[in-house]
């Protein structure tokens, strides 16, 4: 337990976590910009072609049958361009992930009020928590066969994804002799 706690009281790899999370969201906001921006011009490149087909049809260039098949075929298209917008759109309504400042509040009242209160919990309340994390110790022989090294994983909640929990999976290490590292394996979400 006290291992447990001095893990998730050691904020370096949480706070790796929280920024690969947001430079990741940063990228992808980018990308979803960018991809706004080129769905535009396609938009306004049918609409040009509205226009070339309409004044084809004026100069009896092509029959009023191929401008009804052009304009059908040119709002099916419009249709699927809209479909994507509105998806790219939805991304930008998401809630951005927690900033580093966000993230530097929470842990000061984390590890010094929250952790302090689990120091000597109860037996139920240890169990709560290592539900709640999904929390699973494994324990390793040293190579001198003098020691031990303990290794955690957790999925640690740092965010709402909708309704539920967002959380981070997060590996720890360490030895007899205390908190040797830490490292992060994977972010979720």
């Amino acid at each position: 337990w006290s291992t447990f706690l001095e893990c998730i009281t050691s904020f370096e790899a949480l706070e790796l976590a929280v920024k690969d999370k947001r430079q990741a969201w940063k990228a992808q906001k980018a990308s979803m910009e960018q991809q706004v921006t080129g769905l535009k011009k396609q938009v306004e490149q049918l609409e040009k072609k509205r226009r070339l087909y309409s004044w084809q049809q004026a100069e009896g260039i092509i029959t009023d049958q191929e401008l009804l098949a052009a304009h059908r075929q040119l709002k099916s298209e419009e249709g699927l361009l809209t479909i994507q917008m509105d998806r790219l759109k939805a991304f930008k309504g998401e809630e951005s992930p927690m900033t580093l400042a966000t993230f530097k509040r929470l842990a000061e009242y984390w590890s010094g009020d929250i952790a302090n209160e689990l120091w000597d919990a109860t037996d139920d309340v240890k169990a709560r928590f290592a539900e709640l994390f999904d929390l699973q110790a494994t324990i390793v022989p040293d190579k001198s066969q003098n020691g031990y090294h303990i290794n955690m994983s957790a999925n640690v909640p740092l965010e709402m994804e909708g309704d539920a929990l967002g959380a981070y999976d997060m590996v720890f290490s360490s030895s007899r002799g205390g908190l040797k590292g830490e490292r992060i394996t994977l972010p979720k979400g």
